[in-house]
């Protein structure tokens, strides 16, 4: 659905010339807040990759119990 209305309400929508991301100083401060930690995970994906499991693992272990005791129940 995104696929198909997007153009169709942009076209309705937006008017007039469209600026550049980089003219916006809300988008240009936000950009140089993201970038750093873009830049961190792209070159060092693995320790990403392990901390996203490691987190995963962390809330998995405490609902562990939970679906036990509620399947029992």
């Amino acid at each position: 659905m995104a696929i198909t209305l997007v153009p169709v309400l942009m076209g309705w929508l937006v008017r007039g010339r469209i600026h550049p991301e980089s003219h916006n100083p809300l988008n240009r401060l936000l950009m140089a807040g993201y970038r750093p930690f873009v830049r961190l995970v792209l070159h060092h994906p693995w320790p990403v990759v392990l901390l996203a499991g490691l987190l995963t693992l962390t809330a998995w272990w405490p609902l562990q119990g939970w679906v036990l005791n509620s399947c029992l129940i």
